[in-house]
This record gives C-alpha cells, sequence and structure tokens, in this order.
C-alpha cells in the first residue's frame, strides 16, 4: 500500500467496528491490506475463537474499523483479557 499502511505480518489483530467493545472484537491471524473493488479490506484468517471457521478468511473494511490492538500472539491477548478481568473484580472487592 504505502509506508503509512500499518505492518501486521506474522502479528494478530483485534479489530472493532464502530460502536463495538473491544470484548466483541475480532481476531485476525497474518492479516494483510487487499484492495477489491476500489476499497481497502484487511484479509487475514480467523482465529480459534471462531471453532468451526478457524482458518477461514475473513475481510474487513478498513475504512469500517474503529479501532486495533496487535499482538504477537492469541495467548497474548487471553493472558491480557484474564489479567484485566482480576484487576476488575479486585477493584469491585
Amino acid at each position: 500500500m504505502n509506508e503509512s499502511t500499518p505492518d501486521f505480518k506474522g502479528r494478530v489483530v483485534c479489530v472493532t467496528l464502530a460502536d463495538k467493545a473491544i470484548s466483541e472484537g475480532t481476531y485476525i491471524l497474518d492479516p494483510y491490506f487487499e484492495i477489491q473493488a476500489g476499497r481497502v479490506f484487511l484479509v487475514g484468517n480467523l482465529t480459534s475463537n471462531w471453532k468451526n471457521l478457524a482458518g477461514n478468511t475473513i475481510a474487513i473494511a478498513w475504512d469500517r474499523v474503529d479501532s486495533y490492538i496487535v499482538a504477537d500472539s492469541i495467548e497474548e491477548f487471553q493472558k491480557a483479557f484474564s489479567s484485566n478481568d482480576q484487576n476488575d473484580r479486585g477493584a469491585e472487592e
């Protein structure tokens, strides 16, 4: 694409669309950008969170993305979210 386009090669990206919580994000393995019908899409493979669809290709229109988080692995996300859950519970006590 160009120099300002993020390079997600070998990473896992959690993408959220407008008005959705990060917990409702879609996790994409090894995503890359591709132009389809004149629009930019983030294309990659679904993670095991999608059970029967894991490994299938997904394409999300980049102009629909509200936010994203990049990690080295799905395990990194799982650790971060379980750590946040524990911190949230500790704050309630």
